[in-house]
């Protein structure tokens, strides 16, 4: 194999790498193009592959909600399961706090599906996390039905 590369070949490589470059920022723009048309087939496609929220958001709105509120509420929770495991005789409120808190957590799961859409929810970045919260949520409905 000859190793050497003529001029043709490397104009006629950059331009190729180029093309695809620019169709990959053409991506983003047939977003913009598809709200102007709404309701063509091709649209509605484009529209439906484009997440609501992108994961590389770095948005101080975005953390608050996606990642702040969750962890604070994860700590609350473990700060309530201890008080329940001090103060027993008051079954009712930890019931209806643990309901709280499923409610929240399922809430949570649905939002980030809905928000970030469940081909990224699932296969992105933050999939395994996303698995660990399913199965961590399912555990708490099992117990919740047991108890």
């Amino acid at each position: 194999l000859d190793a050497t590369v003529t001029p043709e070949l490397s104009m006629k490589t950059v331009w190729t790498a180029d093309k695809q470059d620019d169709q990959d920022l053409n991506q983003d723009t047939d977003f913009e193009a598809a709200e102007k048309e709404e309701d063509s087939p091709r649209a509605l496609a484009i529209k439906r592959r484009q997440p609501r929220l992108k994961a590389d958001n770095t948005s101080s709105t975005r953390a608050l909600l996606i990642d702040g509120v969750p962890a604070l509420l994860i700590v609350l929770n473990a700060l309530v399961l201890g008080v329940s495991i001090d103060h027993p005789n008051n079954e009712t409120v930890w019931e209806i706090m643990e309901a709280g808190f499923l409610v929240f957590y399922t809430l949570e799961v649905a939002i980030k599906c809905w928000a970030f859409g469940c081909t990224d929810f699932f296969k992105g970045k933050s999939a395994w996390w996303n698995y660990f919260d399913i199965f961590c949520l399912s555990l708490m409905y099992v117990d919740f039905m047991i108890a």
